[in-house]
């Protein structure tokens, strides 16, 4: 039988429905095709990028670096990330996978009297060097490992007379015991709690887990000590449902967000065209912005330290304007209304704190802008009057209006805010919860709080 190769229009005809998640494979995969891949319009319902995972329609990509060269009794683990004995945030680790964070601390240990140490508990004593910290560490793995012996040998009474309500009551007593007192062995008592086989399977599956992971949290200044530099790799994990799957497998250099953009510009830079319906762009770590990356969408939300002024080159306004833009930070610069999908998207919602807030909104050019505040927090009168002032003094046209939402304030504060006003602004007249100022060429800016929906509204009316 003969086979031929496809024509680019036969090409171009099937790749064009094929489901995108199977397409982003495609330009991971094999790069071959990649760029007769990319020269075809890809269609993404709703895209999310995170620090360290993607979101694209039903689908799933976490980024992680793993150890490698592990021993036969270990898999292939995970060592960036949150840790679960210290809650501590990790993005990279150094040669030997010691944690960014204490690279950062000149390679000190955490702890101290009364502070957290590595394994997240809290120290009773102040131990200065790192050396005596380690060591430290070391006796409290021992006393673990004493502790899952003494669970392995205990035989639970198994009374029928407990309620399973209490069996887990006190299976739950028992695993406070375990972080409450963390430097000794268990009591009779403590093991008592235990009521029931069941408990006692529990108890051997938790203080294995937690021995586990005090031996990976510790093996890395083995590694260090034997001068032992594992092998690690980053892995692209795609989940979907209850399955996942490794779709990539990238060498380890040292600078994980560095590789996290190049995967990203892989999936998405240098597309011939990137349509998505719900684009979400979320960081609170510091990754370069991919590039060459062009996109169309209908809704934009922007949040940690993506910035629109970071945006400028990334967004595609050719065919519209953005129906729906949402920001939301709590530093915002004066600039950052200035890009022109800012300006010109249709419905736009401003979220943060009031002190940074007002510098961003006071520059918009908006017919209607929706504000959010974190933590309810309200306008300090001062900044009330610099905002009004300014839409006064640039004469904002007739049907422009600023809402804030979730402005929780008692009936004297508004009327207090409206009257510092009157004192501060000539002309401007308050009386039954609203305040009106006079505007040129026949109109007047009106402020007005409606208390049951906790919501106060700014805008420029017509006199005539």
């Amino acid at each position: 039988m003969n086979s031929k190769p496809l024509s680019y229009d036969c090409w171009k005809s099937i790749i064009s429905h094929v489901d995108p998640n199977k397409r982003l494979l495609l330009s991971l995969q094999c790069p071959s095709i990649r760029s007769q891949e990319k020269s075809i319009p890809l269609k993404i319902d709703w895209l999310v990028l995170h620090d360290h995972r993607i979101e694209v329609d039903e689908a799933v990509y976490e980024f992680a670096i793993y150890q490698m060269d592990c021993s036969h009794e270990k898999l292939p683990y995970r060592v960036n990330g949150q840790n679960e004995l210290n809650h501590r945030n990790i993005c990279d680790v150094d040669c030997f996978g010691i944690p960014d964070y204490i690279t950062k601390a000149g390679g000190m240990l955490p702890g101290g009297r009364f502070q957290n140490n590595l394994f997240g508990e809290r120290d009773s004593e102040n131990i200065e060097s790192n050396e005596g910290r380690i060591e430290k560490l070391k006796q409290r793995l021992s006393v673990e490992k004493e502790r899952y012996n003494q669970v392995l040998e205990f035989c639970p009474k198994n009374d029928v007379t407990e309620t399973p309500k209490t069996i887990e009551d006190n299976y739950q007593r028992f695993r406070t015991c375990t972080f409450t007192v963390s430097e000794r062995i268990y009591t009779n008592g403590e093991l008592e709690l235990l009521k029931n086989e069941n408990s006692r399977n529990l108890a051997i599956s938790f203080l294995k887990e937690r021995i586990d992971l005090m031996e990976k949290t510790l093996l890395p200044f083995y590694n260090k000590e034997k001068n032992i530099c594992p092998r690690f790799e980053v892995h692209v994990i795609k989940f979907v449902g209850d399955s996942n799957t490794v779709v990539k497998r990238v060498k380890y250099t040292g600078d994980f967000h560095n590789t996290i953009r190049s995967i990203w510009e892989l999936m998405f830079s240098r597309r011939h065209a990137l349509v998505l319906h719900h684009f979400y762009f979320n960081l609170s770590c510091s990754i370069p912005m991919p590039r060459e990356l062009k996109m169309k969408t209908v809704e934009l939300r922007l949040e940690g330290k993506v910035t629109p002024s970071s945006m400028t080159s990334i967004i595609d306004l050719s065919s519209s304007p953005l129906k729906e833009l949402v920001l939301v930070s709590d530093n915002y610069e004066p600039g950052d209304a200035d890009p022109e999908f800012v300006k010109t998207s249709k419905y736009l919602e401003i979220i943060g704190r009031p002190d940074r807030i007002l510098p961003l909104i006071s520059n918009l050019v908006h017919q209607a802008v929706e504000i959010n505040f974190f933590a309810n927090r309200s306008l300090r009168d001062e900044d009330f009057v610099v905002l009004i002032r300014s839409w006064v003094e640039t004469n904002k046209p007739v049907g422009t209006c600023l809402t804030f939402t979730n402005f929780e304030s008692e009936e004297e504060d508004i009327i207090q805010a409206f009257n510092f006003v009157c004192e501060q602004i000539e002309g401007a007249f308050a009386v039954n919860r609203l305040l009106t100022i006079p505007m040129r060429n026949y109109k007047e800016l009106q402020v007005r709080y409606h208390f049951e929906e906790e919501e106060l509204k700014m805008a420029v009316v017509s006199l005539t």
